[in-house]
C-alpha cells in the first residue's frame, strides 16, 4: 500500500493523451508561432520605412544647409523636391502650393490677395510665396508640407494623381 500511495503521489501517472490532442496543442502552439512571425513582420516592416524615410530626410538635410533661414530652407526644399520629382522649379512650386492648399483647406494665392488688400500693398510689390509664408506666421506649416513632399512616399502618389487629373 505504501509503495502504491508513494509511487501515485509523488509520481502521478502521465496522463495518455491521444493523438487528437496532440496535434490539436501543437495546432494551438503552431498559431501563437504564426502570430508571433506575423507582428515580427510587421515591426520590421514598419522600421524599413522608417529607416527609409530617415535617410530621405539626411540626403534633404545634406543638400540643405543648416545656416538658412526659414525662408531660404523653404526655397532648398522645393528646389530639392522638384529635382526628385524630376520637374523644373516653378512646377515644383506650383505642386507644393496644391499640397499646401489640400492639407490646410486654403487658396494660397487668395490669402496672398487678401493680404495685399489689407496692408496696402501694391501689384507691383506682391510678396512671394515664401515671403507672404513668413509674415503670416505659416513658414513652419510650409515647411510640413515640404518635408512631406519630400520624404513622403504618400504624399508622392497623392502628387501624381493629382498630376494626372492636370
Amino acid at each position: 500500500m505504501y509503495d502504491n500511495l508513494e509511487e501515485n503521489y509523488f509520481n502521478p501517472p502521465q496522463k495518455k493523451m491521444t493523438a487528437a490532442e496532440i496535434l490539436s496543442g501543437m495546432a494551438e502552439e503552431l498559431v501563437k508561432q504564426e502570430r508571433r512571425t506575423a507582428r515580427l513582420e510587421m515591426r520590421q516592416e514598419r522600421n524599413e520605412e522608417n529607416f527609409k524615410i530617415l535617410n530621405s530626410r539626411m540626403d534633404t538635410f545634406n543638400g540643405i544647409g543648416t545656416d538658412e533661414d526659414k525662408r531660404q530652407k523653404l526655397n532648398s526644399m522645393i528646389r530639392a523636391f522638384s529635382l526628385k520629382a524630376g520637374m523644373r522649379f516653378d512646377e515644383g512650386w506650383r505642386n507644393f502650393i496644391r499640397a499646401y492648399n489640400t492639407a490646410f483647406h486654403a487658396n494660397v494665392n487668395l490669402l496672398i490677395t487678401k493680404y495685399m488688400e489689407k496692408n496696402h500693398i501694391q501689384k507691383k510689390k506682391r510678396p512671394t510665396t515664401p515671403e507672404y509664408f513668413e509674415r503670416a506666421g505659416l513658414l513652419d506649416d510650409a515647411l510640413a508640407v515640404a518635408d512631406k513632399l519630400l520624404n513622403d512616399a504618400h504624399a508622392h502618389s497623392a502628387i501624381d494623381s493629382i498630376l494626372k487629373h492636370d
